[in-house]
């Protein structure tokens, strides 16, 4: 594995959780304004769909990393924390 697929793998998976938690929040709120039904809410909850199976294929990914890669990858998903 190269160290640009390397860091493509873990820019992935930050950019991913990152969007999984805005998802998150603007969803949260729709809910609380609007039915399930809503046209908008389901767009969201398609794109949330989507971002999950992105964010799932860049963690599955991450598993297979060797060894020398991941104290990066620990590194950046630490860096998320702090957000």
């Amino acid at each position: 594995m190269t160290q640009q697929t390397v860091l493509a793998i873990i820019q992935k998976y930050v950019s991913t959780t990152k969007a999984l938690r805005a998802n998150t929040a603007m969803f949260t709120a729709m809910l609380a304004e609007r039915s399930v039904q809503d046209e908008a809410l389901q767009r969201l909850w398609q794109e949330r769909d989507e971002l999950y199976d992105q964010w799932y294929n860049a963690a599955v990914c991450l598993r297979g990393m060797p060894e020398g890669n991941a104290a990066l990858a620990i590194y950046e998903m630490e860096q998320l924390q702090d957000m």
